[in-house]
């Protein structure tokens, strides 16, 4: 099988052919006459030109070496960059810890104010309507184990090296408990009118339990709008 790389030998030659004059005399006549004895041929080589084929091969080898050399030197460049462009550990921010301690501090109240009502005043409710009760309780209790976990992703982050909590689910959560907040507290106030000191206190702890709704539906607003504005931090350019 020919080799595409090697060149073909190139000859250039030339032939030059020389009369070789033997015997020559003059006739009687007074004519020249010449007897030729053969033509010899002459061939010159001029250019010679082949290419060695173990030179051929080992260029081959240096020029897949020095190729294997740039691809190495191009992924080290590549492993650089990525490191540099990987997102260093930050620590979590306080502000963040001290929402979430006051909602797990929050939803015990909430809970505890309204549910220890008719104990404290040893009244019964007095209102008919005690599915929207339930309700809060169920969402304070939501809201009990979310800032806990949140709590305890901020202690691993903190002493440790473990991933933060996707700003995208953390909108989503603290956005829906905001909302779900905001219709147990407007459904409160619109169906339970209940006065400071009436029904022998029972409204006192009632009302305190309120209280605490209110203040996790704002600290619910707030975090989910720091959500929503540090998700968009990357339309912000980076200073270099």
């Amino acid at each position: 099988m020919k080799n595409p790389f090697q060149k073909q030998p190139q000859k250039e030659t030339q032939q030059q052919e020389t009369t070789t004059v033997v015997n020559a005399w003059e006739s009687d006549a007074g004519e020249h006459i010449e007897t030729v004895e053969g033509v010899q041929t002459v061939t010159i080589t001029e250019k010679t030109e082949v290419q060695d084929h173990h030179h051929h091969q080992a260029v081959v080898t240096d020029s897949v070496q020095e190729t294997e050399k740039i691809d190495h030197e191009a992924d080290k460049a590549d492993i650089i960059v990525e490191q540099e462009v990987a997102e260093p550990h930050h620590k979590p921010n306080k502000g963040r810890l001290f929402f979430r301690f006051w909602q797990v501090i929050a939803a015990i109240g909430a809970f505890g104010f309204q549910v220890g009502a008719t104990p404290y005043s040893h009244q019964p409710m007095p209102f008919s309507t005690k599915g929207l009760l339930y309700y809060v309780y169920a969402i304070c209790w939501v809201s009990f184990l979310w800032s806990l976990f949140m709590i305890f992703v901020y202690l691993t982050r903190r002493f440790g090296h473990a991933g933060k909590v996707k700003r995208p689910l953390l909108f989503v959560v603290d956005l829906l408990l905001a909302a779900m907040f905001g219709v147990g507290i407007f459904y409160e106030i619109a169906e339970y009118r209940c006065p400071p000191g009436y029904y022998d206190g029972w409204c006192n702890f009632f009302n305190t339990g309120l209280f605490f709704l209110m203040s996790l539906f704002v600290t619910y607003v707030l975090l989910a709008l720091w959500d929503l504005f540090g998700g968009l931090s990357f339309l912000r350019s980076k200073q270099k």
